[in-house]
């Protein structure tokens, strides 16, 4: 396991990360600047940890089949600590078995905006894109069109958290065979935002930031945002996505939001898309940036 820190960008000029048997882990706090490729085989994990500053790849990325790009998490702060920040020059591969996955590392027990609260009966689940049933009309936060909030927590003193937060730009292509996810763990989705020129993937590609609840009370959809500019629809896309909710017999949640814009569409011109078993309500926040609402 290494560790990079530092003030300013961390230019390396390739870098491949496992493939020799075992696992390693590289951990990023400064974003890395990579003058040509990336691979990130079986058994390697980077974690990207810089929120705003983009970690940038001048060449192509591949994800490899059992290669897990994450960041830090779950976070206890009332603000965004940890974010993938990620920005491809070429092509972004996700292999099937490959991922980028932030489940359960959203804001930990006791933050977030839409965090749970009570027990027993008067327990209220956490919100993000969705709205637990009990919970009160305005709970719901983040961005419709550029979603980088994290998911809320559950109640309690249960360990997980909400989904954490995805930002990835592809000036090539994306495509996804394996798994994109934000899902709470114990907490509502987190966010995820995807700009490539077209977006393409398998049956097997899954692009996900579902609620899912850690105890008998449910947990509200997250937010994701697709962006394609140079596509004019959605036909290389087999794959599926999700913003759902988690149900319980007891309680119920509303599912959160998928927005998709191609490059025929105007700006904010795509479709929003609210669909799952949730029956809580969703709420339409139309923020720029959903990440400047602390708790």
């Amino acid at each position: 396991s290494v560790t990079v820190t530092n003030d300013a960008p961390v230019p390396v000029g390739g870098l491949v990360l496992g493939g020799m048997g075992g696992s390693v882990t590289l951990r990023a706090v400064a974003p890395l600047a990579v003058g040509g490729a990336v691979e990130v085989a079986d058994g390697a994990t980077l974690v990207l940890d810089s929120p705003d500053d983009a970690n940038t790849v001048a060449g192509d990325m591949t994800i490899r089949h059992g290669g897990t790009v994450t960041h830090t998490g779950p976070q206890a702060s009332s603000t965004v600590l940890y974010r993938v920040n990620l920005s491809v020059g070429g092509d972004l591969l996700i292999e099937s078995g490959g991922a980028i996955d932030v489940t359960g590392r959203g804001f930990a027990r006791g933050y977030g905006p839409g965090r749970g609260s009570g027990s027993g009966s008067s327990q209220v689940g956490p919100s993000h894109g969705g709205l637990d049933e009990r919970a009160a009309l305005g709970t719901c936060y983040g961005s419709v069109f550029r979603p980088l909030a994290l998911g809320s927590p559950e109640s309690g003193t249960l360990s997980g958290g909400g989904g954490g937060s995805v930002l990835v730009s592809v000036a090539g292509d994306l495509t996804v065979n394996g798994r994109i996810e934000s899902n709470g763990s114990g907490g509502s989705g987190g966010s995820i935002v995807l700009e490539a020129a077209v977006l393409r993937g398998t049956g097997t590609g899954s692009i996900a930031a579902n609620g899912v609840r850690g105890s008998s009370y449910a947990a509200g959809g997250g937010r994701i945002a697709l962006y394609e500019t140079e596509a004019t629809d959605w036909s290389a896309w087999k794959g599926s996505v999700s913003a759902v909710s988690s149900e319980t017999n007891t309680d119920t949640a509303g599912n959160g939001t998928v927005y998709r814009q191609t490059a025929s569409d105007k700006a904010r011109g795509g479709v929003i898309t609210v669909a799952g078993a949730g029956v809580g309500a969703t709420e339409l926040p139309m923020a720029e940036d959903g990440a400047a609402r602390t708790a």
